[in-house]
């Protein structure tokens, strides 16, 4: 039997990491979650991960710059990040692609165009 893929959730919204991180689950994914970017580079350091799905607007340290402390570890084909963002500023996501983002997904997620793009990601 294949062994599942493992993300991680990095979101701030306790509501938003429970509904996406299920979803995932049920898609056949083990997933990990983490409430904000300190959290999720601990957990980065401490286990493997196939993608990481990171909230770009957080407190304290906002996506780009959990992004830009993970490049220096991990290269976008060995650990892809798909930033999710409310913020559909066109500069956001540049920001994001600059910082080494895979790719992006705004919220309201589109659970079919996110798992999409996951998939797409891992192949």
């Amino acid at each position: 039997m294949a062994l599942k893929e493992t993300l991680l959730v990095v979101d701030d919204d306790e509501m938003n990491r429970n509904m996406l991180s299920r979803r995932l689950e049920r898609s056949g994914f083990d997933v990990g979650v983490a409430r904000d970017g300190d959290e999720a580079l601990r957990m980065v350091s401490e286990r493997s991960f196939d993608l990481i799905l990171l909230d770009q607007t957080m407190p304290r340290r906002s996506g780009s710059e959990v992004l830009t402390e993970l490049r220096k570890l991990h290269s976008a084909s060995d650990l892809p990040v798909i930033m999710v963002t409310a913020v559909a500023e066109s500069a956001r996501v540049a920001e994001a692609l600059d910082c080494g983002a895979n790719d992006y997904v705004t919220k309201p997620i589109d659970f079919t165009v996110t798992l999409a793009r996951i998939r797409a990601q891992l192949s």
